[in-house]
């Protein structure tokens, strides 16, 4: 829901120049419950899979309580 209300009020038409929105608009009012990827942006087009890692991250850093937590350290592409 958070998130939902922060990216009607940036109200960007390009979908590159939006930024992450922290992690706390990723909270629920379920706990533990977090919604990701393109269902998190519901109805909006302008999701893109970099929202959806930096969501990813974002979510490891409230569950871990590491900020500088890095999910890809070690991983070859």
């Amino acid at each position: 829901m958070k998130l939902a209300a922060s990216l009607v009020g940036k109200g960007s038409d390009d979908c590159l120049k939006l930024s992450s929105c922290g992690p706390e608009t990723l909270r629920n009012p379920e706990p533990n419950f977090y919604i990701l990827g393109a269902k998190s942006y519901g109805r909006n087009s302008h999701f893109l899979l970099r929202a959806g890692f930096e969501q990813v991250r974002e979510v490891f850093t409230l569950i871990t309580g590491q900020a500088g937590l890095d999910l890809y350290k070690g991983v070859k592409a």
